[in-house]
């Protein structure tokens, strides 16, 4: 998962792409979609908020950060 970018609760597991993998009840309420699994983190996630995410990610990918 992506640890401290998003509520555990809310959010379970997106892969390096930003593909969604495992989500929560909590993160389908969220979200306002039912079957979110397969689609991109992303579009949910506001235009201006994509970057600082972008790089948390790629942090947390490369290994130069720990959920």
């Amino acid at each position: 998962g992506l640890g401290g970018v998003l509520p555990p609760p809310k959010f379970t597991s997106v892969g390096a792409e930003g593909r969604i993998q495992r989500a929560s009840p909590g993160w389908s309420k969220l979200a306002h979609e039912d079957n979110s699994l397969g689609r991109n983190l992303y579009d949910f996630i506001r235009e201006d908020d994509a970057p600082p995410l972008r790089a948390q990610i790629a942090q947390l990918v490369n290994g130069s950060k720990h959920a």
